[in-house]
């Protein structure tokens, strides 16, 4: 026999176990658990008539926090981007005049301008987003354990 290859006298099934193996213990043998068994396994849900309404109602009024949200969000980024965006554009153009540069408004101090309105649009829209998160987890904690998360 060549080094490569195994021999009855080493393998681990010749001292004596010469029984067959299941197909499920070759895959998942039991010493390592499988995920069947009760250590890894969730209480399962229930699956009735009320608890599909309550999740229905729960994810109905999670959809409109985040609507309320992200809209709020969006009105107040575009108000602050709106404000930052003029400021920007206004220190760039007074930067542009002591220089006495020929054209006060360039290009490109519009397009930095807008890029800083966007960034704190983004900025308030990422802020809602969390906020509506933290909204739909109070509203699932409260409605999943029947009382307030605080």
């Amino acid at each position: 026999m060549g080094i490569n290859s195994i021999s009855p006298i080493t393998s681990f099934r010749a001292a004596g176990n010469s029984a067959k193996i299941n197909k499920s213990e070759e895959i998942n043998p039991k010493y390592y658990g499988s995920a069947d068994s009760a250590e890894f396994s969730k209480p399962k849900e229930k699956h009735g008539f009320f608890n599909r309404l309550k999740e229905g109602f729960i994810n109905f009024r999670k959809f409109f926090i985040n609507l309320g949200y992200i809209t709020a969000g969006t009105v107040k980024g575009a108000a602050y981007g709106g404000v930052a965006g003029a400021a920007t554009l206004g220190a760039l153009a007074v930067k542009n005049s002591v220089k006495k540069a020929p054209q006060v408004l360039t290009t490109g101090n519009k397009v930095v301008a807008a890029a800083v309105g966007l960034g704190v649009l983004g900025i308030e829209l990422v802020k809602a987003k969390l906020k509506a998160n933290d909204r739909g987890a109070d509203l699932d904690h409260k409605w999943h354990t029947g009382h307030d998360r605080n």
